[in-house]
Order: structure tokens, then C-alpha cells, then sequence
């Protein structure tokens, strides 16, 4: 319990999309996870056909953001044939994205945790980055999704 705790403690203080894609590829493998992708759609509240997406690994080089059809879950070949845990994220009510996790926890239960855990993460990140714009301070996490 004491490295979900970290794990997410981590994710939710992450002022940006950037941090939170640090610390998600820092806990996650801790915790089973080795890949996954945590996907935005391209206009806030509508599932698109296109997302756009910051790649979770355990290898920080390969940590990269791309945009992909939706129906895909992750660009192609990613996950080179792992089994996948797709969670929906949302806030309220808002449908921000999906998270698409390699399965590999041990406890079920974890991807529960983790919806709610980076459902929060990435409508904080997002607010921060909207409060960052209005200000005319400017962001390098995902520039080309909220302006």
C-alpha cells in the first residue's frame, strides 16, 4: 500500500502534463504497470476521432507526444501485443481522455485507483496550464491541445 501511496501522491502534486508523465513512468512500473498512455481528446468533452497522447514507459527515451486515431487506444504497435487495461478519464462529468495501462498489477482493484488518481492528475494540470495561458506564461505540456 505504501508504494500506491507514493505512486499517488506523486501524480496528483505534478503541476503539468510533463510532471505528470515523469512521475507516472517513476511509480507505475513499481506497481506492475510497465507502459501505457494517457490519451487527451483533441476538444474538451467530445470523444474525437483523433487524441493525443504522452507515452508512459519504463524507458524515459521513449517518452514522447503523438496524435493517433481514438479507436487505436495507443499508436500503433506501443504495446506490441500486451494486454491492455483501457480506464476512461473524466472530471464531473467531462470526458478528458482515456489511460491505456499494460496489464501487469497484481491487484484489479489498482486500476480503480488509478482512473481516480489520473482523472484528477490531468484535470489539475490542465487548469494549472489554462491559469498559465491567461497569465501569458508559457508551457511546454502539450502545447497544441489547450491554448
Amino acid at each position: 500500500m505504501g508504494t500506491v501511496a507514493e505512486a499517488t501522491a506523486a501524480m496528483l502534486a505534478a503541476p503539468s502534463l510533463d510532471a505528470l508523465s515523469k512521475a507516472a513512468e517513476e511509480h507505475l512500473p513499481r506497481l506492475g504497470i510497465r507502459a501505457g498512455a494517457v490519451a487527451l481528446f483533441t476538444e474538451p468533452n467530445r470523444v474525437t476521432e483523433q487524441s493525443e497522447a504522452t507515452l508512459l514507459s519504463a524507458k524515459p527515451s521513449l517518452r514522447q507526444i503523438l496524435r493517433f486515431p481514438t479507436r487505436q487506444l495507443a499508436p500503433v504497435g506501443f504495446f506490441d501485443g500486451r494486454s491492455v487495461v483501457v480506464v476512461p478519464l473524466g472530471f464531473r462529468g467531462e470526458r478528458l481522455g482515456l489511460a491505456s495501462l499494460a496489464s501487469g498489477a497484481p491487484n484489479t482493484m489498482l486500476y480503480e485507483e488509478l482512473r481516480l488518481v489520473l482523472s484528477s492528475a490531468v484535470t489539475g494540470a490542465l487548469l494549472t496550464r489554462a491559469v498559465d495561458v491567461r497569465r501569458g506564461v508559457r508551457s511546454r505540456s502539450w502545447p497544441s491541445l489547450i491554448r
